[in-house]
């Protein structure tokens, strides 16, 4: 692991972390029998420290931490009480909780020392080992969750060192210090857990040899307990695909509403594994594992592949559960493909995150550059379905179409399934006549007065990020309105079959689109006849970006991708069944590509003329 990749993922686990921590510290210092006992034993003999003692719990609970450790601090030294060692420790509570954790720290390492002996002894090092966490000391926090170990009776306090125990062994120790803490472990339950780990990592290290003794030490130590069943998973099944196959986690929904598209990336996946094998000779076996559509399922799927000990993760489908998921692949420092996942910073959340859609933002500035600097449109306006994906591109659009020089006069939005749309163009119209034409009287060529909507307006262009079924019913009105424009839009307005109907208006059409493939794409080609042979009907962009997914993935792990970087170029290019992918430095696909339509047929966009509308304006 590089030192750039450390700083970024440790930011993003770290404060991920954090939360977790804090949430053990307050359910175990409030939720014992210990606290509460120590307390009628500490304040029998003063009534009024009981009550203060009172007042600062109830602050505590309340969250008003520094308000709590000045009550505490009133009763120490320990003059009024007969023991001073469950206030000391929440005081430590209380800094913890106001998040001062190096003075925390420090309060800590006073208090193991003046009650080595004492009742506490082990929280004290516990929530020693938090303070550690919390600043990212994580050799010295692992040491002193161990003291806390050996020195608890107490089985709770004994699961919870554990369970802090687990994140430091499955990531934040390196593997020197890691090993090295190996000859320090208590057998037993930690000492399993750490040899589980310690497996994993050289499973994926493609030591097979070291990491078969871990799993064996793990079913020797920790009988009985979870560690040792996965680790006779994990053995039986490292015994049988070592060094044969390179196992892919697929995250796909198979059940629910969205199951369609899971078996589109079920069948791609499948076609994926079956090329690699007759093109590398290797073997890459896929795993799935469901995630019903929603990001909680999609968390545990993820939990579930990795645990089946998969080399890469390709999904999941939408970009909700994608951000769900991330985060559990991402602590498992595994290669994670997202094939159609389109939101904005997705690869934020990992240094092995690759997105092959490009983001909605993309779409509308490459739309928007094109437009005005190689076609000349400057008038522009914009009719975008009121929707997050809608709402993205359109702004988008507009901010960089501004940045141009552009004019963009009304932005519009309309609710999905809408079929009238007289009001949102009569708006749109008015705002141009208003301001291009500084008039409200029209008048025509032979002299009679013309209503607005009777009143031809011309643009440079109309933005349309709808899908097919809202173009059908937005073109035929826009021209009944007298407006006429180049007509922009994306994958919606590539869909020639079902935009037959209105094909009359599409003429002079710019569009973004995945989806379109020109008839001389061979990798296109080659795919849809596969698809075909095997399947019997026609692969979808869910298909295409699943195929490439996993093609990505498995090429990732057997280090054939990606290639060296040219001189000066920060950018790396996969070439796929669904279009040139150009990944930029944060691994995000930023090749769009322009087509556009001109006599009936789908042409690059560089062959398109500038759009000159036949009517006069007034």
């Amino acid at each position: 692991m590089n030192a750039k990749r450390t700083t970024r993922m440790s930011r993003r686990c770290w404060h991920n972390a954090l939360a977790g921590v804090c949430g053990f510290i307050l359910a175990f210092c409030l939720g014992t029998g210990i606290v509460r006992a120590a307390w009628r034993e500490v304040f029998t003999q003063d009534a009024a420290a009981r009550r203060a003692f009172q007042t600062a719990v109830q602050d505590f609970r309340n969250g008003e931490y520094e308000l709590a450790e000045q009550q505490f601090r009133t009763l120490l030294p320990a003059d009024r009480i007969e023991d001073e060692e469950v206030v000391a420790l929440f005081v430590a509570k209380c800094l913890l909780g106001r998040k001062l954790y190096t003075r925390a720290d420090e309060w800590l390492g006073g208090c193991r020392d003046k009650y080595a002996a004492g009742r506490y002894a082990d929280m004290f090092f516990y929530l020693s080992g938090h303070a550690a966490y919390l600043t990212k000391k994580p050799l010295r926090a692992a040491q002193l969750y161990l003291e806390a170990y050996r020195a608890s009776q107490d089985e709770h306090l004994r699961e919870l060192t554990l369970t802090s125990l687990e994140p430091l062994f499955a990531r934040w120790l390196d593997d020197t210090r890691l090993s090295g803490l190996a000859k320090e472990v208590p057998e037993g339950p930690v000492g399993a857990a750490l040899h589980y780990y310690l497996g994993l990592r050289r499973e994926r290290q493609e030591r097979f040899g070291p990491a078969e003794k871990d799993y064996q030490e793990v079913m020797r130590e920790g009988r009985n307990t979870r560690f040792s069943a996965m680790a006779q998973e994990r053995l039986a099944k490292l015994r049988r695909t070592r060094n044969i196959s390179t196992r892919i986690g697929l995250l796909c929904p198979a059940t629910g509403t969205l199951v369609e598209f899971g078996e589109q990336m079920r069948r791609a996946a499948a076609l994926a594994a079956e090329a690699w094998r007759k093109n590398t000779g290797g073997s890459v076996e896929i795993v799935t594992e469901d995630t019903r559509g929603n990001p909680l399922d999609a968390s545990t799927a993820a939990r579930r592949v990795i645990d089946q000990g998969v080399a890469a993760v390709v999904g999941p489908l939408t970009s909700e559960s994608a951000i769900a998921a991330a985060n559990v692949v991402a602590c498992a420092e595994l290669v994670q493909v997202l094939p159609v996942a389109s939101q904005s910073g997705l690869t934020a959340l990992s240094d092995r995150l690759y997105q092959l859609s490009y983001v909605p933002e993309r779409i509308g500035e490459s739309l928007a550059r094109f437009l005005v600097d190689s076609l000349g449109d400057s008038t522009l306006t914009i009719l975008a379905p009121d929707d997050a994906y809608g709402r993205a591109v359109g702004e988008a659009f507009q901010k960089a179409a501004l940045g141009h020089g552009a004019d963009v006069f009304q932005v519009q939005y309309y609710q999905r399934g809408q079929t009238d749309f007289s009001v949102e163009l009569m708006r749109v119209k008015k705002v141009i006549l208003r301001e291009r034409y500084d008039s409200t009287v029209f008048i025509s060529a032979v002299g009679d007065t013309m209503d607005e909507q009777s009143v031809p307006v011309r643009l440079g262009g109309i933005f349309l990020p709808g899908d097919a079924e809202d173009l059908i019913n937005i073109l035929p009105q826009i021209r009944f309105f007298n407006i006429f424009a180049r007509v922009l839009g994306t994958d919606g307005l590539s869909d020639r079959e079902h935009l037959a109907p209105v094909a009359e208006y599409l003429d002079g059409g710019l569009f973004a689109s995945a989806e379109h493939h020109p008839a001389d794409d061979k990798q296109w080609g080659r795919f849809l006849s596969a698809w075909n042979k095997r399947y019997r009907d026609e692969p979808t962009l869910v298909a295409a970006r699943t195929y490439d997914a996993v093609t990505l993935a498995a090429s990732l792990v057997a280090g054939q991708w990606p290639p060296a970087p040219k001189a000066g170029d920060s950018t790396a290019i996969f070439d796929g069944v669904s279009g040139t992918i150009k990944f930029s430095p944060e691994r995000v696909n930023i090749s769009v590509e322009l087509y556009g339509y001109q006599g009936g047929r789908v042409v690059p966009a560089g062959s398109l003329p500038p759009f000159r509308p036949n009517p006069e304006g007034p």
